[in-house]
């Protein structure tokens, strides 16, 4: 395909015919998209208003819409995140106003805010993550659209670390103790390390089996928690699993994990969702997990926790931190670092590599460069620190000439 160059901010949807279009299309120029341009368009009405000595007024409900509209689709979030932003900032608005101009919002808005959140005791973490929301929010009318020149923020709580995994007998007692859908999640997330929305939105065109018995099996997640597609390797227990699956799949469904519902679930406007005894996609094993644990008295442990497990298995088996990071899919190593949880044991057997370092003179378990006479050390490049540095070089060098002297002599 051609390599099709951008063109000017000021075209296409208002300004040009179609046929003009459709010539531009096949001179290879191909337009911006559209939210890009009612972009611009927002900030150029804004930046007039300014030149004329006005203040562009913009309220936190319309702010949020065109967020909605213009930048939202672009950072290729999953539907379900999308939702929870919008729920985010719909706190915020019943707290200040719809109508609250956007260049009125201080920090003492956001403080208040804040503050209703604590009193419906939420965690630090979920503090942060709402408070997030209205800082993207605010930032986008600072560096988008322009309408006001400082963005208010406020510092971030401490974040809880959860730091939680199941040890070998507890997932044998998840498993044996799960109905057939559950246990197979379960087994599926500790050998994939996949989150829930990723496990419960894998379809059947996302597994790859090769022909070759010998051959690695694959997996992709096209639509994850950062936007990046990623493809997972599969361990040999759960290529095992998803073959029996595939082979009792039900006809026309495309989902890997499905489920026979045992009653009728409706939404709260009475509409129905799901019918007792016609397959379904499994989409919400939360109930299912929560009656599990009570059985097997893990109060706990949660779905997430299996991710956890997945990662700290791998860190304590030695698997380097990197490659456990591509694996979970996570942007940065700093995010990977909190599962890397190890235990006592683990540190213990780290510390005892150092006696295996043998000196090269056999003379004890320390290396060579512990063990060596250490010059004084050399605190500038000039002066006398220089002519020190160059005067040791030159005895050095003489006595290296002496000995070689003395060999040939003898």
């Amino acid at each position: 395909m051609a390599n099709h160059p951008q063109v000017a901010l000021s075209h296409f949807y208002h300004t040009m015919s179609r046929n003009k279009y459709r010539r531009r299309l096949r001179d290879g120029v191909k337009p911006l998209p559209k939210n890009h341009i009612l972009d611009t368009e927002w900030r150029e009405a804004f930046a007039a208003q300014k030149t004329n000595g006005r203040q562009p007024v913009l309220s936190i409900k319309d702010a949020a819409s065109r967020y909605q509209e213009t930048i939202l689709p672009a950072t290729r979030i999953s539907t379900q995140h999308q939702r929870v932003w919008r729920n985010y900032i719909l706190r915020f608005m019943d707290l200040v106003g719809e109508d609250m101009p956007v260049h009125e919002i201080t920090e003492s808005h956001l403080s208040d805010y804040r503050d209703t959140l604590i009193t419906r005791g939420m965690k630090n973490s979920s503090i942060n993550r709402c408070m997030e929301t209205i800082y993207t929010l605010l930032t986008s009318c600072r560096d988008n659209w322009r309408i006001i020149d400082k963005a208010p923020r406020l510092t971030h709580f401490k974040g809880d670390r959860r730091l939680r995994y199941i040890s070998s007998e507890e997932e044998r007692m998840l498993v044996d103790n799960a109905p057939i859908h559950l246990a197979r999640l379960i087994r599926f997330i500790l050998g994939t390390g996949a989150r829930k929305s990723e496990a419960l939105n894998l379809c059947w065109d996302d597994v790859t089996f090769p022909p070759d018995k010998r051959s690695r099996a694959w997996i992709k997640f096209p639509t994850t928690k950062n936007g990046k597609a990623h493809a997972v390797p599969l361990p040999p227990s759960i290529k095992a699993m998803l073959k029996e699956m595939y082979k009792e799949r039900f006809e026309g469904m495309p989902y890997v994990f499905t489920y026979v519902p045992r009653r009728d679930y409706r939404l709260s406007d009475g509409r129905l969702m799901l019918a007792q005894g016609i397959p379904a996609p499994y989409i919400w094993p939360d109930p299912d997990f929560r009656t599990l644990r009570i059985k097997v008295n893990l109060l706990d442990v949660t779905l997430h926790d299996l991710r956890h497990t997945y990662a700290s298995r791998l860190v304590m088996s030695g698997v380097p931190i990197f490659q456990v990071a591509r694996l979970l899919n996570h942007s940065s190593v700093e995010e990977t670092m909190k599962y890397a949880h190890l235990s006592k044991s683990h540190l213990e057997e780290c510390v005892d590599v150092l006696d295996t370092i043998q000196n090269a003179e056999g003379s004890g378990p320390y290396p060579v460069m512990m063990r060596a006479k250490v010059a004084a050390p050399i605190k500038g490049k000039s002066g006398p620190y220089r002519r020190q540095r160059d005067e040791e070089r030159v005895m050095r060098l003489v006595g290296l000439t002496k000995k070689l002297r003395t060999k040939k002599a003898k």
